[in-house]
């Protein structure tokens, strides 16, 4: 592997955007051939039908970018067949929208294939409760999965305005790849700086009003990477603790469960989409798409700056 420089950062980010660039009017015309179409629903905030499926550019790209600079070993060969489950679930819900049982099915093989493969998981959460390092034992191998499954929905619900999901995938792998650079984790920084290349190109077409959406495709694949950098930095490097990483990602985690106990409260079922969601709800005090965005944009960084603090 070439040394951890500016350069060779800047080179990957470089070739992950031109080449999502290319092949998203690719996806796009795949999208619509097999139809792959978004249509407005009673939720939606677009109005006229669009392409989906554009989060296969994305995945394409980064896999791509990651067997140029990656080492083939067994931690690579795990991520990507997890990858590849969640890739091809979120495709086929993007072209004939199966049912959440299906797609929770697709998640949690997905999950199960990188932690049984990679043997990676947490084994303590830390002192959350001020009554010490908190170790999980035997339970370990089963919270991973859940806490993989849990961030893969988190960023799927996040899928719901122009560049949102995008975006904030954006600034999350930022500050893990932070986390990855501290504590000399190159082949995690490699993970990071790749994906954050594959989004940036992506959002040239996602970006407000959209032209082509990322679908589950791109949704979940977005969660499953961002859960695996939480888990590998949490199994390899023991003095980041998982409260500071998984304050990354709380904004999301945080809007997942709260809608998802809404519903169950309101006997409904939790996993049909509504207008429960952060960005539904400051739309609907008036702020414009773009506002709602930034907005959210600004506390996920604040959540990172916080998660630094923590660590």
């Amino acid at each position: 592997m070439a040394e951890m420089s500016v350069e060779f950062i800047g080179l990957i980010l470089s070739l992950a955007i031109v080449l999502s660039l290319l092949l998203m009017p690719i996806t796009s015309s795949l999208a619509q051939k097999v139809g792959a179409i978004d249509i407005p629903k009673l939720r939606s905030v677009h109005t006229t039908p669009k392409p989906r499926m554009g989060g296969l550019a994305i995945s394409l790209s980064f896999v791509i970018i990651c067997l140029i600079f990656f080492p083939l070993n067994t931690f690579f060969i795990a991520f990507l067949t997890g990858l590849i489950a969640i890739v091809i679930t979120g495709a086929v819900d993007d072209i004939m929208e199966i049912s959440p049982s299906w797609k929770f099915l697709g998640q949690f093989i997905s999950a199960i294939l990188f932690v049984y493969l990679s043997d990676m998981h947490v084994e303590h959460i830390g002192n959350i409760l001020s009554i010490g390092d908190i170790q999980l034992g035997k339970a370990s191998m089963i919270f991973t999965i859940f806490l993989l499954v849990g961030i893969i929905n988190a960023l799927n619900f996040a899928d719901g305005l122009d560049s949102l999901a995008g975006g904030i995938s954006v600034i999350a792998l930022a500050f893990l790849g932070y986390f990855a650079w501290s504590v000399n984790h190159d082949w995690l920084v490699i993970i990071a700086i790749s994906l954050m290349g594959a989004i940036i190109g992506f959002l040239r077409h996602n970006s407000y009003p959209t032209r082509v959406f990322m679908g589950d495709s791109g949704s979940m694949m977005l969660g499953y990477v961002l859960g695996v950098m939480l888990v590998s930095l949490n199994h390899t490097a023991p003095q980041l603790p998982l409260s500071a990483l998984a304050m990354v990602i709380a904004l999301p985690l945080f809007d997942t469960l709260s809608v998802m106990a809404g519903r169950i409260f309101s006997r409904s079922n939790p996993f049909l989409s509504d207008r429960r969601h952060l960005h539904h709800r400051l739309i609907d005090i008036g702020l414009s798409h773009p506002a709602v965005v930034s907005v959210i944009y600004l506390a996920m960084f604040a959540f990172g700056l916080l998660a630094i603090m923590l660590q």
